[in-house]
């Protein structure tokens, strides 16, 4: 049978009784009359066409039919109680819980910074964050298992009719090399001297790589491409390679990085600017939570 035709209800209904094994008990909790809780219950076994109680006494009890349908709709209705109970508790304003999805820089140094700050305002509501790439964490949030965003350059033109974006920083983006690289002992370097070069580089789902081509683009054309021989995604990892002496690679500026027995060095005439963005999802409904978060964080940008 189609059990969308089953008042919904009155299947709690049947649920007290079985709790209570007494019709009179069962209605008492449920402030309705005997006469109610009897007609319910009579109308769930004429649409199943099985007996779910019989007399026992001055009481009732559950026939195997009662038994199996209790059985499942006790479990239903916990599980709608627990999905209930986590929409609350994700989306209070003052005790839920944000999920977060960023880049490694903003994660490590942007968000540390103001987090003390925003505990002292809502020292309730949790924050859930993993790092991922730019492009995952767009994805993240579409699919909605991610709240908010926090990550690098994109092509937003592609995505602004489902992504709200909120530019909250940038960052200059530098050379790094080995410690011992041939231009180590260098304060910076041009382009033309190191287009040639092995490159540790970006893959082209971090926004990274987006900034970075843009800046070639301009002072090479949109044709030149780089000598790269791995393509990473997160910095720790770039930074990792450049260490091994695997080759060069463009790197943020300001980061919490460990960059020992690695030099930083500054681009003459190859300007890089990495955008950082919050992104959230495109609804109709922002949870009381999720807006208290975002709207704390667009308060903190200069």
């Amino acid at each position: 049978m189609d059990w969308k035709s089953i008042n919904f209800q009155h299947l709690n209904y049947f649920l007290i009784a079985a709790k209570y094994q007494n019709y009179s008990q069962a209605a008492d909790e449920l402030f309705i009359n005997y006469s109610t809780l009897s007609k319910a219950i009579a109308g769930i076994e004429n649409q199943l066409g099985v007996k779910l109680f019989e007399k026992d006494g001055r009481n009732i009890k559950l026939t195997k039919y009662g038994k199996i349908l209790n059985a499942s709709v006790y479990a239903a209705m916990t599980n709608i109680e627990d999905g209930l109970d986590e929409i609350a508790r994700f989306s209070h304003p003052d005790h839920g819980q944000v999920n977060i999805s960023s880049i490694y820089t903003v994660s490590a140094k942007y968000l540390p910074r103001l987090l003390s700050r925003f505990r002292n305002l809502f020292p309730e509501l949790s924050l859930d964050i993993t790092q991922a790439s730019t492009q995952q964490i767009i994805d993240h949030v579409l699919d909605g298992t991610r709240d908010i965003g926090f990550c690098g350059e994109f092509d937003y033109s592609s995505y602004s009719s489902e992504l709200n974006r909120e530019f909250i920083y940038n960052d200059e983006i530098v050379l790094i090399v080995p410690a011992n690289h041939r231009f180590a002992a260098r304060k910076s370097v041009s382009f033309a001297e190191i287009k040639n070069e092995q490159f540790i580089g970006w893959n082209a789902s971090a926004g990274m790589y987006y900034a970075i081509q843009q800046a070639i683009n301009r002072v090479a054309g949109p044709n030149f491409k780089l000598n790269t021989i791995y393509s990473m995604n997160e910095d720790t990892g770039v930074v990792g390679m450049v260490r091994a002496g695997l080759g060069i690679a463009f790197s943020s500026k300001n980061t919490e990085l460990n960059y020992d027995d690695i030099r930083i060095l500054e681009l003459t005439d190859l300007y890089i600017i990495y955008n950082v963005y919050m992104i959230w999802a495109n609804s109709e409904f922002t949870p009381s939570s999720l807006k208290s978060f975002k709207d704390f964080i667009i308060a903190q940008i200069n």
